[in-house]
């Protein structure tokens, strides 16, 4: 083989690399930056019982810090319980999320 053609396939081994750290680097930043809709997302369902419905919306980051994942949320939490009307609420609930996992809810 040449030198030319081993220098130009040296750089395109190069080349190839350095766009796959870049591509890898922008793709765990995307998975680093805490959200809160994941973490509402978590919450929402059905409850241990099974007999409510908890719906998350209205979610809003407060505040978050990209280099330790968490972020502090807020969001309106909606119980719904088909067989006990009484139970139903609607309300604005806190709470801090790691990583779009729900670590400790907040009460005023």
């Amino acid at each position: 083989m040449s030198k030319k053609l081993m220098v130009k396939c040296l750089i395109g081994v190069l080349m190839s690399c350095a766009v796959f750290d870049i591509t890898l680097a922008y793709e765990t930043r995307l998975i680093e930056t805490p959200t809160c809709e994941e973490a509402a997302d978590s919450m929402s369902g059905y409850g241990e019982s099974g007999d409510c419905l908890y719906r998350y919306s209205q979610v809003k980051t407060l505040s978050a810090d990209e280099t330790t994942g968490v972020a502090t949320c807020e969001a309106v939490m909606s119980t719904e319980c088909p067989d006990m009307p009484g139970e139903n609420t609607k309300e604005v609930v806190k709470y801090t999320a790691h990583y779009g996992i729900v670590t400790q809810h907040l009460y005023e």
